[in-house]
């Protein structure tokens, strides 16, 4: 019988004694999905430096990955919006105890670093392969792909924004948690005005009088 207990002439009578109806009222869920919720999530892992480690079997790899807070110059010099970045790191090569296994994932992951040197996704007229370092590493973080244990990359997370007005870019201004942003303090760098050095001359009143005998 369906949950409305619906049912033939015939078996009207019997509908109570189905106790196998379905529950249509579900448990309150434990994690709101909303924005707030998400936002105040990657606070909470940026902020307790949560890292995770991923494996894939199929590639025979795993790597760490964790959230990085975006600093003042992507902020307030690049105008970059997105709070938060993704970086991926700690590339270690880990393979199967089996030898058939283990030749299939090596295969696998050499056909993937073929797959980016040669600029997969692209015009295929432009796909000529790749052989300096360098231009092998530009190419793995224009396809977020690890393939040195020395290598990381950072991946912006585009669901997470400050408010475009530069102005409103405080925490008082959201609804949830934010990582705050300060420049890096340069040592011997001039950074407030208390540390401003004072002109030469004599203070009296609101009236700076010069101490030089030039004119």
């Amino acid at each position: 019988m369906s949950f409305n207990r619906r049912g033939c002439v015939l078996h009207q009578k019997h509908i109570e004694i189905y106790h196998n109806i379905k529950n249509t009222i579900q448990s309150e869920p434990k994690f709101l999905n909303d924005k707030c919720s998400h936002a105040t999530l990657l606070y909470d892992r940026w902020d307790s430096n949560v890292k995770k480690r991923i494996y894939s079997q199929r590639l025979g790899i795993s790597y760490n990955t964790s959230y990085a807070a975006a600093g003042f110059r992507q902020t307030h010099i690049y105008n970059d919006r997105r709070m938060y970045r993704k970086k991926f790191d700690n590339f270690t090569p880990s393979h199967s105890g089996n030898s058939n296994t283990q030749k299939k994932q090596k295969s696998r992951f050499e056909r993937a670093c073929r797959s980016v040197f040669h600029n997969r996704g692209n015009n295929i007229r432009n796909r000529t392969p790749i052989t300096n370092i360098n231009d092998q590493l530009h190419r793995a973080r224009q396809h977020r792909f690890l393939f040195l244990p020395s290598q990381y990359i950072y991946k912006p997370l585009q669901h997470v924004k400050h408010h475009k007005r530069m102005v409103l870019r405080e925490a008082e201004h959201y609804k949830f948690p934010i990582p705050l942003i300060s420049p890096r303090i340069q040592p011997g760098v001039i950074t407030t005005i208390d540390n401003l050095p004072l002109p030469s001359g004599k203070i009296q009143g609101n009236v700076l009088t010069s101490t030089s005998d030039t004119h």
